[in-house]
């Protein structure tokens, strides 16, 4: 905790040392004990609306613990543009080989998709919920015999096939660590060092870092139609699988305002879950990182990296995919 904080109390005094030489802080005043100048800073338009800092003079405590903008009640919005490609094989029971994606059944090409996210967040509490889905076609002439779905398939026949997959999921959190906030574990004391060290004019935090656990339940669906064009015989293979797990993330929020007069903010966020499939066997994994860039308390412009590796087997399918690509996006913030 000690070096946490001592590395912060750097990086925070740098950004307020910056902040002063490029006179986005405030002007300097004499101080009422005739001590070294004080800055005085109106309240912003982040602390007014949210209607929760206390402010007075240099000798009054500038927040309540607990009370801080950012400890309050907020609902984020996140809707964007998914670039994902398929990587990954699929086998059925009928199937004596792994059919390859991209390279046997032509599932290659980046598609555009909608992903998006609703965050309740309280203090150090969230709940998040969101989805994504994904569609690609495409062809390939089979390089050998065999079967897929029931579908017989001799050596050189064209084939098409078309690949749908979406998911909707819903995952309840915990900031089990906030070493820079007034109150560092959900369950703990409130400390001093945030008022002292990490607190800006109009008494919200100049930074702050959370890590984040949390327990969810999603639910995939995935479609496979394959086509033999030579001889007309098709198949659809489809399942629904259900997931629950566990993961775990990293957010920090930076304010930038006193450094670059377009940003009030920047969020980071990393994180990943883990958890098995129903039916059958198999596990799912996510990751979803990203960073928004805020140029007011209420919009932000996102752009990160978004994963659903799924390894199920069950319905009479074997199916191993990786959805993967960029994501870019915007956030509204209440």
């Amino acid at each position: 905790m000690r070096s946490v904080t001592s590395i912060a109390t750097a990086l925070i005094g740098a950004v307020a040392t910056a902040g002063a030489a490029n006179g986005q802080g405030g002007s300097a005043a004499p101080d009422p004990a005739g001590g070294a100048p004080s800055r005085t800073t109106g309240v912003s338009a982040h602390e007014s609306t949210d209607g929760a800092a206390k402010t007075g003079t240099s000798n009054e405590p500038a927040v309540i613990p607990g009370e801080r903008p950012w400890d309050q009640f907020h609902l984020d919005l996140t809707a964007g543009l998914w670039l994902p490609r398929v990587t990954g094989w699929v086998m059925t029971d009928d199937s004596s080989i792994k059919y390859d994606l991209p390279d046997d059944l032509g599932l290659s090409s980046l598609e555009p998709s909608f992903a998006g996210d609703i965050e309740l967040r309280w203090r150090a509490w969230h709940l998040r919920v969101g989805g994504s889905q994904f569609s690609t076609s495409g062809g390939n002439a089979s390089t050998y015999g065999n079967s897929l779905g029931g579908v017989v398939v001799a050596p050189g026949d064209p084939t098409a096939s078309r690949l749908t997959m979406w998911n909707v999921g819903a995952d309840f959190g915990v900031d089990l660590w906030r070493p820079l906030a007034d109150q560092p574990f959900p369950l703990g004391e409130t400390t001093t060092w945030a008022l002292e060290h990490n607190t800006r004019p109009g008494g919200g935090y100049i930074a702050d870092l959370r890590l984040n656990a949390f327990v969810g339940a999603r639910v995939i669906g995935t479609n496979l139609d394959f086509t033999d064009l030579r001889t007309a015989q098709s198949a659809s293979i489809d399942e629904t699988w259900t997931a629950v797990y566990v993961g775990g993330r990293v957010d920090v929020d930076i304010w930038l305002r006193d450094l670059f007069p377009l940003l009030e903010r920047m969020s980071v966020e990393a994180g990943g879950s883990f958890g098995a499939l129903y039916p059958g066997s198999g596990d799912m994994f996510t990751v979803q990182a990203g960073v928004t860039l805020y140029p007011c308390d209420n919009f932000g412009v996102q752009i990160g990296y978004r994963l659903l590796k799924i390894e199920g087997d069950g319905g009479g399918q074997q199916l191993h995919a990786n959805f993967a690509g960029l994501f870019v996006g915007g956030v509204l913030h209440f």
